[in-house]
């Protein structure tokens, strides 16, 4: 829904443009002037573009990865035997087993609640409460 309003938005900051541009052309302006115009019309455009390709990609990168947000409790902190680090995030009754990085591992000090983000069982911030 962002994506749509920011794209209808987008369209009507160039209709805008488009028109202020046609206006100076059919008021008797040298070609100079009219050459310079459509040169800002492109850089817009293109200006335009890239924000629509990039709000795309997000779109896209959150749809294939999303991210969950969790309340609860660390209770435990470990490496396993493969090197990775890990914690043990309980909500409720439910334990759950997810890869922390190792800059992050230090300053998480059992038992303490977090607020976690977390996509492919994997810890990407987490905000202590």
């Amino acid at each position: 829904m962002k994506l749509l309003v920011r794209l209808i938005r987008g369209t009507f900051i160039l209709k805008l443009v488009w028109q202020s541009f046609s206006f100076h052309s059919s008021a008797g302006y040298d070609g100079g002037e009219e050459s310079m115009n459509y040169l800002f019309l492109i850089v817009v455009l293109i200006i335009f573009l890239f924000f629509v390709a990039r709000a795309v990609r997000r779109a896209i990168r959150n749809v294939k990865h999303p991210r969950q947000v969790l309340n609860g409790l660390i209770i435990e902190k470990y490496s396993d035997s493969q090197g990775k680090y890990r914690i043990v995030f309980q909500i409720r009754d439910q334990e759950t087993h997810y890869e922390i990085s190792p800059n992050l591992f230090p300053s998480v000090q059992p038992p303490m609640r977090v607020t976690l983000t977390v996509a492919d069982d994997k810890v990407i911030t987490f905000d202590p409460l």
